[in-house]
C-alpha cells in the first residue's frame, strides 16, 4: 500500500494535503470527483494491512456512517480494494479540541466570547503529536516563546463566567450527541480532545469512532486488548476486557475533557504509563473547585458522577447528562446529588459481586468494617454508634462473613441470658460459612502437613514436632513413631499415595524417614548425612527420591555459572531409591547450577552440568546423554506420567525444546511467542512454569510478562506437542494449572476463573471470582516445588474448587482474602471459608472433593491447619447446579420468556427440542429426577406458571389459549381469543381464573380449572389505560391491573367485580406482588431494588424500599413473598435486582388508615455470580424441610438455594456456635485470631 501524496488520486478523489492522523489511519484533505467539494479523507495506514485492522477499520467507518447528527461528523463514502481502504467525511474547518487545550493556558485576558478563541489562535502552533500529549497526562509543552510561568493554572480565561458556560453548553451538545449514538448501539470508547473538532461558529463535533463497539455485534478484539488513550480511559476500560463495559464509559470520558477544559489540568498527572493507569483505576482526581475555585458548585457536582469510577455512580445516560447541564445554563436545580468524601472513597472500591479492580478494592461498606476491625472496647464505649452488630452487618454487606460472624458474637458478649432468641441475620452469616470439621496446630515448618492423592488420609506435624496420621473420614488418628529427637522439616506422600516421607533437621544434617501408609518404618535407620535440603522431588510410584542441598559453587573455568546464574551457591543433588526390599540405595551424586528433574517412572535424571550442556542420567542402565544447546537452558520439566520419558527444555529466548530421553530423538522444537501488536513487531515469552500433562501429549507453558509490554497478565499456552505441527491454545491471565488429571486447563485472572477442554479447546466453564494471590501464596511449596502457590484447588472432577478471593482494599496492608468453595457446575459459590487477611498461608482442597482446608499463620504462636467437611450439610442448602435442560449460557444469557417458577417449588423452562417447542418440568430439589415434557408445537408469545405449580397456561401467536394440567401432563383446554385481545394475561395461583386483556380496554375473567368450561363469566371494563401487567392475590378474589404510567388499579373478581381502589406509583412498574398479612399489601417493584408498598383495601402508601446502595438503576425488581407462615416475626419479602437478593420483614399487621409500618432490612445480601431472573420461596414440605428456603436462577441457567432458616439460641449458645464454626475468636484491636482453647475437644 503506497502513501498517498498531494496530487495523487485514491478511488477517484484528488489529495490536496494531509491535515492529521489518529486511531488507525491517516487523513488527507481531498477535493470529490466532478466537484470542488472538499471532504476529509481516512486512509488505513500503511503499516496496518493485517485482515484484523482492516476489519476494525471499515467497522469505524460503518459505525459513524449509521449516525446523522449535527454534532457528530457525517461519513459519506465508504471503499475497500487491494490498494487502499479508505472512507470519506464532510470536511469541518476548524481545529480539534487538543490545540485549544494547548493555547488556552498562555492567555492573559479572555476574548468577548469563547467564539473568537480561533482568530487568536497563532497560526505558527503546530497540534502536538496525540500519543506523546495524552500517554502520561502531563500538560504539553508551551508553544514557542512560552515559558512555564506563563502557563498558570489559575488563568483568567478559565475564571470567567462567559468561559464556564460555554464549556458547558458545547459538553451538553456532545452529550447530545453521545445520547443519540448510544441509543442506535453505537458506543465511541475514545472520546477525547483530538476526536472534538470546533468548527468557525463554535460548534464542536464528534469524530473518529476508530474504537467504537456495535453493541450488537461480536467484539473483534481479542479480551484483554488495551485500547482507546491512557488519560481519557475510564477505570472499566483500564480493566482491559477483564469487566464489564457498556456506554457509560463515554460519559467518563467526556469527563475528563470537561475537567481538563474548566481547570485547564489533567485530572490525574503520573510520571509513567503504568502509574496513569494505576491512578485512573483507584485514586480520586483533584477537587475541581481546588483548581479553579470559580467552578460553580452544582456544575462540579456534575464533573464529580461524570467522572465516578463506579459506573453506577455515574449519570446513568448521556441523555441525562445533557439535561443536568441544560438545567444548570437555565438556572435550575440539578438532577445529580453531591457524592461527600466518604462517598468519593467508596466510589473507588468496586461492588464485589459485579467486577473487580487491579486492586480489588472493597464494597459501599468496606470503609465501616476496616475501622471497626481496628476498634477497641474503649474505643467502642466511646463512639455508641459504631456498634459492634452495626459492624458485622457491614462486613456481611461487603461479603466479609467471617468479620461479620465474630462481630455478633462480639455483640453478644455482656448478654449471659439463657432465653431462647432467634437471629436470621446471625443465621444467614452461619450458613454462608462451611462446616468447620477439625483443626490441628502445625509444627513451624512450610510444610507441615499433607493429604494423600486421593485425599483420604491427613499426615499432620504438630506444634510438638510430632506426628500424626489422621483419616479425617473416620475421624481416626495413629501416631507416626520418629526415631530421631530433630526438629520436623517436611511431610509428604509420594505422588500415588503408596509411601510417606518426613525429614527432620538434626545438627549438622537432615534426616529423612520413609513410612508406610499405616505408620511403619520402612527400613531399620533412617537416612542420614544428607545436608541441609533446600528442594526434593518424589517419582510417580516408585521410591526414587531426589534430595537437593545447597553445596559452594566451584571455581573453575569449565563450571563458572553462566551469565544470569550466578547464585553463590550450586545444588548437591543425591537420587536414592527406597524400596520395602533394601535398605535406601544411593543411585546418583552430582553437583548442577540448577535443580535438577526425575522422570516419572523415576529412571531418567535431568541435570545442568556447565553452560548450554543439559545431562541425562539413567538410573537404570548408567548411560548419560548429554544435550548441548545454542542457548543457556534456564528450565526444564518431565513428564509427571511414569509411561512418557519426555522432557521439555526452555532456553533464554524463551525456546521450549521437548525431547524423548528414552529413544535420545528430539522432538519437533516449539517456540514460545507473544505478538505484541501495540509494538508492531514480536516479542518472546520467558516460560516461569511448565507442566505436561499426564498424557504426556500437552505441555502448559505460563510465560513471563512480554519485554517491554504491559499488557494483562501472563502467557498462557496450552501446546498439543503430537500434532504436526504442534498446535496451541492461548490466553492470559494470572496463572494457570492443569486439573482434572490433565483434562482440563483452569487459567485466572482478577475477573474470573476459566476451564478449558484440553482435548477440544474449547472453553467449558467459567466462574466469575476476584481471584486474589496473598503474598504468602506466591510462591512454590518451598521443598517440592509443587503447587501450593496456586489460589485454585480443583477436585478431581473438578466438580468443586477451593478459590483464594480478593475482597478488600486497594493497599497491601488493607487487602483481604477469602477462600471459598464453588460449584463449577453452576459457576456458583457455595461456602466461604475464613477470611484472616494476610494471615492466609495455604488452601486447597482433596481429590474426592469432600475437604477443604486452609493453613493460618498465627503471629503469636504456631500455624493452623483448618479443615472442613463439604458433605456435612445436606442438601438443598446452598446447591448450585445448571438446570438439566439448559445449557451453560456463556454468551447468551436467558430471560424470563425462558422458564418460570412457582412455590411447589417447580421450574418451567421453554426451550426447542428438534422441530418442536417443549416445556420441561424440573424439580430444583432432585435435577436428577425427569419428568415428561410437554409439547407447544407453536412458539409462545406468553405463558404463564401457576404459583401452585399444577397449572401452565400459554396464548401462542395464533391467537390460541392453551391451559396444560402439570400433574398429570396432558392439555386440560384450548380455545380461539377474539383478535381484540392481547397476550399480556395473569393467571391465579390455584391454576383456576384467567385474567386476558383486550385492546377496547377490557378485562375478561375465565374459569380455566379442571372443571367448568373456559367461557368469559366476567369483565372489568372502563380501565384508563391499556393493562402492561396483572396479577392476582394468593387466593384469586383480587386482581391488580397496572398500566404503562404506573398506575394501579385493584378490582374483586367475584359476582360483581367491584372496584377496590387506585394507585398512582408515579414510576414504570417491573412487578408486582400481593403479600400477606392476608394479600392486605401489594408490593410494587420498580427499577434498581426500589420498591413501594400500598394498602390493598385503599391504595394507602404505607412504606417503601429504596434501592440498595451499588445496585444497577436500570436493572428490573423481582418479587417473591413468603406465604407459610414464618417462623419469627413477619413474613419475608425477597427482591432480586441484577446478581443480588435482598431479604425484608414485612410487619404482622397492617393500620390501613394510619401510620408507616417498620419494614426491617435482614442479613447481607444474597449474592448469586450472575442476574437473577427468577426466585421464589419453597412452599416446602415437612419431610424436605425446605419451607425457609429460597431458590433463583440466573441468566446462566443455574440453580442457586439459600437458606432463611433462624436458628434458636441463647445468647451463650449464640456464641458458642461461632466459635465452633469458625474455630476463631475476634481481638478487636487485631482481627480475627484462631481460637487457642476452643469450646469443643480438639480432633
Amino acid at each position: 500500500m503506497l502513501t498517498p501524496k498531494a496530487g495523487d488520486r485514491i478511488g477517484g478523489f484528488e489529495i490536496v494535503r494531509r491535515i492529521g492522523a489518529g486511531g488507525m489511519g491517516v487523513v488527507y484533505l481531498a477535493r470529490e470527483p466532478g466537484s470542488e467539494q472538499m471532504v476529509a479523507l481516512k486512509v488505513l495506514s500503511a503499516s496496518m494491512t493485517r485482515e484484523k485492522t482492516r476489519q476494525r477499520f471499515l467497522r469505524e467507518a460503518e459505525s459513524a456512517a449509521r449516525l446523522d447528527h449535527p454534532n457528530i461528523v457525517a461519513v459519506r463514502h465508504i471503499h475497500s480494494d487491494e490498494d487502499f481502504c479508505f472512507y470519506t467525511m464532510e470536511y469541518i474547518e476548524g481545529d480539534p479540541l487538543s490545540r485549544v487545550l494547548q493555547w488556552l493556558p498562555t492567555l492573559r485576558e479572555p476574548p468577548e466570547a469563547f467564539l473568537e478563541i480561533l482568530h487568536q489562535l497563532d497560526s505558527n502552533i503546530q497540534p502536538i503529536d496525540s500519543e506523546a500529549k495524552t500517554l502520561i497526562g502531563d500538560q504539553p509543552e508551551p508553544p514557542h516563546g512560552v515559558t512555564e510561568e506563563d502557563r498558570p493554572v489559575d488563568s483568567n480565561i478559565a475564571r470567567k463566567p462567559g468561559y464556564i458556560r460555554q464549556i458547558a453548553a458545547m459538553m451538553r451538545d456532545i452529550a447530545r450527541a453521545l445520547h443519540y449514538a448510544h441509543g442506535r448501539g453505537v458506543i465511541h470508547r475514545d472520546i477525547k480532545p483530538d476526536n472534538l473538532l470546533l468548527d468557525k461558529q463554535g460548534q464542536l463535533h464528534l469524530t473518529d469512532f476508530g474504537l467504537a463497539r456495535i453493541m450488537d455485534e461480536e467484539s473483534l478484539t481479542l479480551t484483554g486488548e488495551l485500547m482507546g488513550t491512557p488519560l481519557y480511559m475510564s477505570p472499566e476500560q483500564v480493566a482491559a476486557g477483564r469487566i464489564g463495559m457498556d456506554h457509560r464509559t463515554d460519559i467518563y470520558s467526556l469527563g475528563v475533557v470537561m475537567y481538563q477544559l474548566l481547570s485547564l489540568q489533567p485530572p490525574y498527572q503520573a510520571a509513567t504509563r503504568e502509574g496513569l493507569l494505576r491512578a485512573i483505576a483507584v485514586h480520586q482526581p483533584i477537587a475541581l473547585s481546588t483548581r479553579n475555585p470559580a467552578i460553580p458548585r452544582p456544575l462540579e457536582t456534575i464533573v464529580q458522577r461524570m467522572l465516578a469510577k463506579d459506573p453506577d455512580q455515574r449519570y446513568a445516560n448521556a441523555g441525562a447528562l445533557a439535561d443536568d447541564l441544560d438545567r444548570w445554563l437555565a438556572g435550575k436545580p440539578i438532577h445529580a446529588k453531591r457524592v461527600g468524601r466518604l462517598g468519593l472513597w467508596w466510589s473507588t472500591k468496586p461492588i464485589a459481586a459485579r467486577w473487580a479492580f487491579t486492586a480489588a478494592l472493597a464494597g459501599v461498606l468496606s470503609g465501616l468494617i476496616l475501622i471497626g476491625v481496628h476498634l477497641s472496647r474503649h474505643d467502642m464505649h466511646h463512639e455508641p454508634h459504631v456498634s459492634p452488630r452495626d459492624i458485622a452487618q457491614a462486613a456481611a454487606e461487603r461479603g466479609d462473613y467471617l468479620q461479620s460472624a465474630l462481630w455478633y458474637a462480639e455483640s453478644l458478649t455482656e448478654n449471659n441470658s439463657d432465653a431462647a432468641s432467634s437471629s436470621l441475620p446471625l443465621s444467614m452469616v452461619l450458613h454462608e460459612l462451611a462446616p468447620l470439621h477439625g483443626r490441628y496446630r502445625l509444627a513451624d515448618t512450610p510444610s507441615a502437613f499433607a493429604f494423600d492423592p486421593a485425599g483420604h488420609m491427613l499426615l499432620v506435624g504438630t506444634a510438638d514436632d510430632q506426628i500424626r496420621l489422621i483419616d479425617p473420614v473416620l475421624r481416626t488418628e495413629q501416631p507416626v513413631p520418629t526415631r530421631n529427637a530433630g526438629r520436623l522439616k517436611w511431610v509428604g506422600f509420594n505422588r500415588n499415595g503408596s509411601k510417606m516421607l518426613t525429614l527432620h533437621t538434626h545438627e549438622q544434617s537432615d534426616i529423612a524417614e520413609f513410612w508406610t501408609t499405616d505408620g511403619y518404618p520402612l527400613h531399620d535407620e533412617p537416612l542420614t548425612g544428607l545436608g541441609r535440603i533446600v528442594q526434593l522431588r518424589l517419582a510417580v510410584d516408585t521410591g526414587v527420591v531426589v534430595f537437593m542441598s545447597a553445596t559452594p559453587a566451584p571455581t573453575t573455568a569449565q563450571t563458572q555459572p553462566v551469565s544470569g546464574n550466578q547464585e553463590p551457591n550450586w545444588y548437591r543433588i543425591e537420587v536414592y531409591d527406597f524400596t520395602e526390599e533394601q535398605p535406601p540405595r544411593l543411585l546418583q551424586s552430582i553437583r548442577s547450577p540448577m535443580p535438577a528433574e526425575i522422570s516419572g517412572d523415576g529412571r531418567y535424571l535431568a541435570a545442568l552440568a556447565s553452560r548450554g550442556v543439559l545431562e541425562i542420567f539413567d538410573l537404570h542402565t548408567g548411560d548419560l546423554l548429554r544435550l548441548p544447546f545454542l542457548g543457556q537452558p534456564v528450565g526444564f520439566c518431565f513428564a509427571a506420567s511414569a509411561a512418557s520419558s519426555y522432557l521439555a527444555v526452555t532456553d533464554l529466548l524463551g525456546q521450549i525444546t521437548v525431547f524423548d530421553v528414552a529413544d535420545s530423538v528430539p522432538l519437533p522444537r516449539l517456540v514460545s511467542i507473544l505478538r505484541a501488536e501495540e509494538a508492531g513487531r514480536r516479542q518472546q515469552v520467558a516460560p516461569v512454569y511448565m507442566e505436561f500433562g499426564p498424557d504426556g501429549g500437552h505441555l502448559l507453558v505460563v510465560g513471563s510478562e512480554t519485554f517491554g509490554q504491559q499488557l494483562s497478565g501472563k502467557s498462557i499456552r496450552l501446546w498439543n506437542i503430537h500434532a504436526s505441527p504442534p498446535t496451541f491454545f492461548e490466553a492470559r491471565g494470572h496463572d494457570a494449572q492443569l486439573i482434572t488429571d490433565g483434562q482440563t486447563l483452569c487459567f485466572w485472572d482478577d475477573n474470573q476463573i476459566t476451564f478449558v477442554d484440553v482435548a477440544t479447546k474449547q472453553i467449558v466453564n467459567q466462574i466469575a471470582a476476584s481471584v486474589g494471590l496473598p503474598t504468602a501464596l506466591s510462591t512454590p511449596e518451598i521443598l517440592t516445588g509443587l503447587n501450593a502457590r496456586f489460589p485454585v484447588s480443583a477436585d478431581r472432577a473438578a466438580g468443586r474448587l477451593v478459590c483464594t478471593e480478593r475482597i478488600a482494599g486497594d493497599h497491601q496492608e488493607e487487602t483481604l482474602y477469602q477462600a471459598s468453595v464453588w460449584v463449577r457446575n453452576g459457576s456458583e459459590r457455595m461456602y466461604r471459608l475464613l477470611t484472616p487477611s494476610a494471615d492466609l498461608q495455604r488452601t486447597g482442597m482433596t481429590a474426592d472433593g469432600q475437604f477443604a482446608f486452609i493453613r493460618l499463620a498465627d503471629p503469636t504462636r504456631n500455624d493452623w491447619l483448618y479443615v472442613y467437611d463439604l458433605h456435612e450439610q445436606p442438601p438443598p442448602g446452598f446447591r448450585a447446579e445448571y438446570l438439566p435442560s439448559l445449557p451453560s449460557f456463556l454468551n447468551d444469557p436467558l430471560t424470563t420468556d425462558d422458564l418460570c417458577v412457582s412455590e411447589k417449588p417447580l421450574i418451567v423452562t421453554f426451550t426447542r427440542q428438534n422441530e418442536n417447542y417443549v416445556w420441561t418440568p424440573i424439580d430444583p430439589l432432585d435435577l436428577s429426577q425427569t419428568r415428561e415434557a410437554i409439547a407447544s408445537y407453536d412458539p409462545s408469545d406468553q405463558w404463564r406458571l401457576s404459583a401452585h405449580g399444577d397449572t401452565l397456561m400459554e396464548i401462542n401467536w395464533r391467537d390460541q389459549a392453551r391451559v396444560f394440567d402439570f400433574d398429570v401432563g396432558q392439555l386440560r383446554r384450548s380455545w380461539t381469543l377474539p383478535t381484540t385481545a392481547t397476550r399480556t394475561f395473569a393467571l391465579s395461583a390455584n391454576g383456576r381464573l384467567a385474567a386476558i386483556p383486550h385492546a377496547d380496554l377490557r378485562i375478561t375473567l375465565h374459569n380455566v380449572g379442571p372443571s367448568g368450561e373456559a367461557d368469559i363469566f366476567g369483565q372489568i371494563g372502563l380501565l384508563t389505560g391499556r393493562p402492561a401487567l396483572l396479577r392476582f392475590n394468593h387466593d384469586g378474589s383480587l386482581l391488580a391491573i397496572a398500566d404503562a404510567l404506573g398506575r394501579v388499579v385493584i378490582n374483586h373478581t367475584g359476582e360483581f367485580f367491584e372496584h377496590v381502589c387506585e394507585i398512582n406509583t408515579g414510576q414504570p412498574i417491573r412487578s408486582m406482588l400481593f403479600c400477606p398479612p392476608e394479600d392486605s399489601i401489594l408490593a410494587v417493584g420498580h427499577n434498581g431494588g426500589h420498591v413501594t408498598l400500598w394498602s390493598a383495601s385503599n391504595g394507602r402508601s404505607i412504606g417503601t424500599i429504596e434501592s440498595p446502595t451499588g445496585t444497577d438503576p436500570s436493572a428490573p425488581s423481582r418479587l417473591t413473598v413468603q406465604t407459610q407462615a414464618a417462623e419469627r416475626g413477619g413474613p419475608l419479602l425477597a427482591v432480586a435486582c441484577g446478581n443480588r437478593i435482598h431479604v425484608y420483614e414485612l410487619p404482622q399487621t397492617i393500620n390501613h388508615t394510619e401510620g408507616t409500618p417498620s419494614i426491617a432490612t435482614l442479613g447481607a445480601p444474597l449474592e448469586s455470580t450472575h442476574p437473577i431472573i427468577a426466585l421464589s420461596f419453597s412452599r416446602g414440605t415437612t419431610e424436605e424441610n425446605t419451607q425457609n428456603f429460597l431458590f433463583a436462577v440466573t441468566d446462566h441457567g443455574a440453580l442457586r438455594w439459600y437458606n432463611l432458616t433462624s436458628e434458636q439460641a441463647s445468647a451463650k449458645q449464640w456464641r458458642q456456635l461461632i466459635a465452633r464454626k469458625t474455630g476463631m475468636v475476634l481481638d478487636p484491636a487485631r482481627g480475627p485470631r484462631p481460637l487457642v482453647d476452643p469450646p469443643f475437644p480438639e480432633p
